[in-house]
């Protein structure tokens, strides 16, 4: 059962803030304490990579229209394009 897909869309959007802030702003070293409780509290995940995957799945689920429109209309913010 993939329990993510029972979170709100807020919950979502925070895992996946904390997500960002821990691969790419702050780096490896950076807290990250929901997505570490939520790992530890369901051990179906076999890593937290595994769990990162089934949460980036879920939000492209839930935001996919959003996330086009974003891109089509600022490419150059996500491809960083100078």
């Amino acid at each position: 059962m993939n329990i993510v897909s029972e979170f709100t869309n807020d919950q979502v959007i925070e895992l996946i803030n904390e997500m960002y802030d821990y691969r790419i702003k702050n780096g490896v070293n950076s807290d990250r304490p929901k997505l570490q409780k939520l790992y530890k509290e369901h051990q179906n995940f076999h890593s937290e990579d595994m769990l990162y995957q089934y949460i980036l799945n879920e939000a492209a689920i839930r935001f996919d229209k959003v996330v086009i429109e974003l891109f089509l209309k600022h490419p150059d913010k996500f491809l960083r394009i100078q």
